[in-house]
C-alpha cells in the first residue's frame, strides 16, 4: 500500500470569489446592498467603539479593526451575508489575554492587542492554505452553547461599572461582581439613569421596530443628552475626543517572548473565531441555497486579522448580529461590505468630533444588549430535554467560564469536548438482534433489538449482537465482557456469536489483540464467533490484523439473514449428523426386530394349534396360560419399538442432548485409552454441534474457498478427538473427490 505523506507542496493557494460574484452583479442588485451596508453602518460604528472599550483599548480602535477586514472579505469570503469585524467574544478574550502582558501600559497595550491579531491572522491563513476546513466539525455545539453562554455573563458583568459610574475590578464573574458589590455606595444616580435608559430603549426597539437601528439611536440621543443637558457637571463620563482620519499600516514593536507568550491564545482565539464564523457562514447559506468554501472561509478571517493587526486594531471575527441586520435588509452580494467601507471612511474622516459627548454608559448598554442574545436559554432547554449529557456539558463549559474566567473556560470547553468524544466511543451502543415475524431477510424487515422488540424471533444456540462504533483500546475490554456475559447467560447453551459490524468502522491493534484471545476464549468453550456485513475497509483491517485467517472466510456473511441461514443449515446438519453417528445401536434394533418379530411368528403358530384342538382345557393348564403369554410377548415388544420410533420423532432435541452426550463418553474414553496420562486438555474432545457442514455456495474442499478450485467433493467433515496442548488438530473425512492441490480441512 502506497504510504501517503504531506508535503508543503500539497498547500492550496488561494481562491478570489471577487472574480466569481463581480462579473455577475446585476445592476438591480445595488439598492438592496447600499440599504444593507447603510443598516450594518448604523450598527457598526456604535458597536465598534463599544467593543474596542471591551478590548481595553480607545474607541477608535474598534473602527479601525472594522476597516481592512470589510475589504478582505468582499474579496476572498464566500458567503454574502457574513460582516467581519470586532465581536463581544473576541474582544472580550483579546483583553483577558493581553492584559496581563501590558501590565497597565497603554501603548503597550495597543500594540500587544494588533500583535494577538497578527499572530490569529497567520494562523487562520496557514490553516486555510493547508485545507484544514475540517477543524470545525470538531466544536461540539452544547459545548459551544455553553462556553458563550457564560461569556456574555462575563462580559456583561465588566460594563456594569459603566452603567454605575464607578470604577470597574475584577478579572473573573465572581471578581467583577464583588468589586461592584463593594462600590455600590458610590453609584452615580444620573449615570445609572442614562445607562438603564439606553439599554430600555435599545430593547424596546428590537422588539417592536427590529429594523431600526437601535444602538444608533441610543448613541445620537445620549449624545443629545449630554450636550443640552450639561451631564458632565454630574459626573456622567463621555468619551471624549477621538481622533479623526484614517489609521496608517504600521506593524507593531514586540519581543520574542512576547510572541511566545500570545501564541496560545492566538490559538484559542482563533478556533473561536473559525467555529463561530463558519457557523454562521454554513445558516446564512443553507437558508439563500448556496454553498460555503470552509478552507476559503479560513483565508478569509487570515487576511482579515491581518488587516486588522497592521492597522493598530484587534483580532476580529464574523459578527452574527451584524450579519443578520445585513440579511434582514436584502443584501444581495459581497458588494455590500465594500460599500459599508466607504461609509466607514469618511465616517472616520468627518464624522468623528460628533462622538466626543457619547456617553460611556451608552457603549456599556449596547455592549451589555449586544451579548443578551447570546445566553441562548431556549437552546440549553431543549438540550435539557433531548439529551442530558449535551446538557451537563454545556453547564460544566457554562461554570467553567463563570468560575475560572475565559482562558480557563476555554481550556475547560476544549477537555469536555475531547471527553465527551471518547466517553460516546468508550461505550457504544449495542443490541442484541431479534428476526422479525415472517422476516427472512434483514434488507427488509430488519433484525432490530429483542429489548425494544420482545416478540421477536431469536434462535436456541445462536446470539447476535450488533455494535454500534469503533472498537479500540478504551473499549476493548467493555466488548470482551459483553460477549462474555451473553454466552454465559443464555439457555440453551450458545453455540454461535454473530456479530453485526456495519457499524464498526475500524478496530485497532489493542482490540484486535483482544478478538484473538476472545476467539481463542469461544473456541475452547465450543462457541463459533461469525461476523455479518462487515465492510471492505474493516475486512482489510481484520485481514491484516491476522483475525480472518482464525475465523475463517467462511465465518463472514454479506448480511445477518445470510449469517442466520448458514447457522440453522449447519445445526439441521448437525442433528443428522448425531443420529447417523450411532450405527451400533441402529444393527441392534434391527436385529432385536427380527428376533421378536420370528419369535412372534413361531410361538404364535404353536398356540393358534392348541387352541384350535381345544381351548378350555389348554387355558386351564399352568403351561397353557404361560405358553399363551408368551405368544403375546412379541406383540408387546414390537408395540414398543413402534412407540420409540414415535417418541423419536416427537422428542427431536431430548434425543440430540442423548446421543450428543454418548459420543462426548464415547470420546473421553478413547481419548484416555490413546493417552493414560489423563490430562484436562488431551482428555477434552469437542461435542458433535462442533461439526461443520459446508453451505452449497462455498468451496467443497480447500481452503480458502476459490472458483478455481478443482473439487467435486461431496464430503462431510466430522470432528476428532480434540488436540493436546501442542499438536495439531485431527480431522476425519469421508467420500472425498478433491483433487485440489491445497485442499486442506477447515478446523473446528
Amino acid at each position: 500500500m502506497e504510504r501517503r505523506v504531506w508535503h508543503w507542496s500539497q498547500l492550496k493557494p488561494p481562491l478570489l470569489p471577487v472574480r466569481d460574484w463581480l462579473p455577475q452583479y446585476e445592476r438591480r442588485w445595488l439598492r438592496p446592498d447600499l440599504v444593507a451596508a447603510l443598516a450594518v453602518w448604523a450598527v457598526l460604528v456604535p458597536e465598534g467603539m463599544a467593543y474596542a472599550s471591551l478590548a481595553g483599548l480607545p474607541p477608535e480602535t474598534g473602527l479601525f479593526a472594522a476597516l481592512a477586514p470589510l475589504l478582505a472579505y468582499a474579496v476572498l469570503g464566500t458567503c454574502r451575508q457574513i460582516t467581519v469585524g470586532p465581536s463581544s467574544a473576541i474582544a472580550a478574550y483579546s483583553a483577558a489575554a493581553v492584559a496581563p502582558l501590558a501590565a497597565g501600559d497603554p501603548g503597550r497595550f495597543i500594540a500587544l492587542s494588533a500583535l494577538l491579531a497578527l499572530l490569529v491572522g497567520v494562523l487562520l491563513l496557514g490553516a486555510g492554505l493547508a485545507r484544514a476546513g475540517f477543524i470545525a466539525d470538531f466544536f461540539a455545539r452544547p459545548v459551544l452553547t455553553g462556553f458563550v453562554a457564560g461569556l456574555a455573563l462575563v462580559i456583561g458583568a465588566g460594563q456594569l461599572y459603566k452603567l454605575l459610574g464607578v470604577e470597574g475590578g475584577g478579572t473573573s464573574f465572581f471578581g467583577k461582581l464583588e468589586v461592584l458589590v463593594r462600590q455600590l455606595g458610590s453609584t452615580n444616580l444620573v449615570t445609572l439613569a442614562i445607562g438603564l435608559a439606553a439599554l430600555a430603549l435599545i430593547f424596546a426597539l428590537r422588539t417592536y421596530a427590529p429594523k431600526v437601528p437601535s444602538a444608533l439611536i441610543a448613541v445620537a440621543l445620549g449624545i443629545v443628552a449630554v450636550s443640552v443637558l450639561g451631564l458632565q457637571e454630574y459626573g456622567v463620563a463621555v468619551v471624549g475626543e477621538i481622533p479623526d482620519g484614517l489609521p496608517r499600516p504600521t506593524f507593531p514593536s514586540f519581543g520574542i517572548g512576547d510572541m511566545t507568550d500570545l501564541l496560545p491564545d492566538a490559538v484559542a482565539l482563533a478556533l473561536i473565531a473559525f467555529a463561530e464564523s463558519i457557523a454562521g457562514a454554513r445558516a446564512f447559506a443553507a437558508k439563500h441555497g448556496y454553498e460555503v468554501n470552509a478552507d476559503q472561509e479560513l483565508v478569509a478571517l487570515g487576511a482579515s486579522n491581518l488587516g486588522a493587526g497592521l492597522l493598530q486594531g484587534f483580532a476580529v471575527d464574523a459578527s452574527l448580529s451584524r450579519s443578520a441586520v445585513a440579511d434582514s435588509s436584502g443584501v444581495k452580494s459581497q458588494m455590500s461590505g465594500i460599500i459599508l467601507f466607504a461609509f466607514l471612511v469618511v465616517t472616520m474622516l468627518l464624522l468623528m468630533p460628533l462622538f466626543h459627548d457619547l456617553p460611556e454608559a451608552v457603549l456599556g448598554a449596547i455592549v451589555i444588549a449586544a451579548v443578551a442574545h447570546l445566553v441562548d436559554i431556549r437552546a440549553l432547554r431543549r438540550l435539557r430535554r433531548v439529551d442530558r449529557t449535551d446538557f451537563l456539558l454545556a453547564l460544566i463549559c457554562f461554570s467553567g467560564v463563570l468560575v475560572f474566567g475565559i482562558l480557563i473556560g476555554l481550556l475547560v470547553a476544549v477537555v469536555v469536548s475531547l471527553l465527551a468524544l471518547v466517553f460516546r466511543a468508550y461505550r457504544p451502543s449495542r443490541a442484541v438482534l431479534g428476526r422479525a415475524p415472517e422476516a427472512s431477510d434483514d434488507e427488509t424487515l430488519r433484525y432490530r433489538g429483542v429489548e425494544d422488540h420482545p416478540e421477536f424471533e431469536t434462535f436456541p444456540g445462536l446470539v447476535i449482537l450488533r455494535v454500534d462504533g469503533e472498537l479500540f483500546f478504551a473499549n476493548a475490554r467493555w466488548f470482551r465482557e459483553t460477549v462474555r456475559s451473553l454466552v454465559r447467560e443464555q439457555t440453551p447453551p450458545v453455540r454461535e456469536v454473530l456479530i453485526h459490524a456495519g457499524a464498526v468502522p475500524h478496530i485497532d491493534t489493542t482490540a484486535a489483540a483482544m478478538l484473538k484471545e476472545l476467539i481463542a476464549e469461544l473456541s475452547d468453550s465450543d462457541v463459533e464467533l461469525d461476523f455479518a456485513r462487515v465492510t471492505t475497509s474493516l475486512y482489510e483491517n481484520l485481514e491484516s490484523n491476522g483475525i480472518v485467517e482464525l475465523v475463517r472466510r467462511g465465518r463472514f456473511h454479506e448480511t445477518v439473514a445470510a449469517g442466520v441461514a448458514d447457522f440453522l443449515l449447519r445445526d439441521e446438519a448437525a442433528k443428522v449428523e448425531r443420529r447417523a453417528a450411532t450405527p451400533i445401536a441402529g444393527a441392534i434394533g434391527g436385529i432385536l426386530f427380527a428376533v421378536l418379530f420370528g419369535a412372534s411368528v413361531m410361538i404364535m403358530t404353536t398356540t393358534m394349534a392348541d387352541l384350535a384342538q381345544d381351548t378350555g382345557a389348554w387355558l386351564e393348564t399352568g403351561a397353557g396360560r404361560f405358553k399363551f403369554a408368551l405368544g403375546l410377548l412379541p406383540f408387546a415388544g414390537l408395540f414398543f419399538l413402534w412407540f420409540i420410533a414415535v417418541a423419536r420423532e416427537r422428542l427431536g432435541r431430548f434425543e440430540d442432548q442423548f446421543f450428543a452426550a454418548a459420543a462426548s463418553a464415547g470420546a473421553i474414553v478413547a481419548s484416555h485409552a490413546r493417552d493414560p496420562s489423563g490430562s484436562p486438555r488431551a482428555a477434552r474432545t469437542s461435542t458433535p454441534d462442533r461439526w461443520s457442514r459446508r453451505s452449497s455456495t462455498s468451496t467443497p474442499c480447500g481452503w480458502p474457498p476459490s472458483s478455481s478450485s478443482a473439487c467435486t467433493s461431496s464430503s462431510r467433515i466430522l470432528p476428532g478427538v480434540d488436540r493436546p496442548q501442542g499438536t495439531t488438530h485431527v480431522w476425519r473425512t469421508r467420500r472425498s473427490k478433491c483433487d485440489s492441490a491445497d485442499r486442506r480441512p477447515r478446523p473446528f
